[in-house]
C-alpha cells in the first residue's frame, strides 16, 4: 500500500490518520505502526506502544507522537523545527497535518508573507511551566501561535477566522503580537484585548 493512501480526507477536508496494528516479537508488545501523511507529500511513521499511546482527548483526537528530524518538511513552506518549543529539549513531537494545511491556506489568502510559529507543540511540561491552560491544544499539537510579517493582526485574525471556520479556535493577542489557531474542533472566538 503506497505510504499516502495512509491518509484519507474526511468531509471538512481536514487530513484524518488511519493506523493499524502489527504484532512485533517478542509477543507480548503489541504496537501500532501509524502513518502520517504531511502537505509535502511526505509520509512518517510512527509507532505507538502502551507508553506513547495518545489517546482522544475529549471531543477531538490528538495528533501522534512521532520522533521527526528538526529538518524535515512538512509542507511547502513550514518545516518541523517551527513547532518545536524554543529552549525545550525533547525527541518527540506533535503536529496535526490539519494544522499544518491550515497554515498554508492562511499563508495564501493573505497572499504569501512569512507566517512565524511562536508556539506550537508544548509538552505538558513545559505547557505547566509557562501558564498554559490544562486543555491546551497545543499538546496535543493541534495549535500554533502565529504572526504574519507584514500583515495587521486584525486582518490575520480576520483571514485565520475564515480559514479554520468551524474545524477549531482563534484567539486574539494583540498585546503580545500574535494569533492563536487550533484545529481542535472546538469553533472558539477569544480576545485578550484590554
Amino acid at each position: 500500500m503506497d505510504r499516502t493512501d495512509q491518509a484519507q480526507k474526511n468531509a471538512s477536508g481536514a487530513t484524518r490518520l488511519r493506523s493499524f496494528a502489527r504484532k512485533r516479537r517478542p509477543e507480548k508488545i503489541e504496537a501500532t505502526e501509524i502513518w502520517v501523511c504531511y502537505p509535502s507529500g511526505k509520509a512518517f511513521r510512527g509507532e505507538a506502544t502502551d507508553n506513547l499511546r495518545y489517546a482522544s482527548t475529549g471531543r477531538y483526537e490528538a495528533a501522534p507522537l512521532l520522533k521527526l528530524a528538526r529538518d524535515e518538511k512538512l509542507s511547502e513552506h513550514f518545516g518541523v523545527d517551527e513547532f518545536f518549543p524554543l529552549g525545550v529539549r525533547c525527541d518527540y513531537i506533535r503536529i496535526a497535518p490539519a494544522l499544518v494545511e491550515r497554515l498554508e491556506a492562511i499563508r495564501e489568502r493573505l497572499g504569501g508573507p512569512e507566517i512565524r510559529v511562536h508556539s506550537g507543540y508544548r509538552p505538558s511540561f513545559h505547557n505547566d511551566a509557562i501558564g498554559g491552560v490544562v486543555k491546551s491544544a497545543h499538546v496535543d499539537g493541534l495549535a500554533a501561535d502565529i504572526s504574519a510579517g507584514g500583515v495587521e493582526l486584525s486582518l490575520l485574525y480576520k483571514v485565520a477566522d475564515e480559514m479554520i471556520g468551524q474545524s477549531g479556535g482563534v484567539g486574539f493577542y494583540p498585546n503580545v503580537g500574535y494569533i492563536h489557531i487550533d484545529v481542535s474542533g472546538c469553533p472558539w472566538r477569544w480576545s485578550d484585548e484590554s
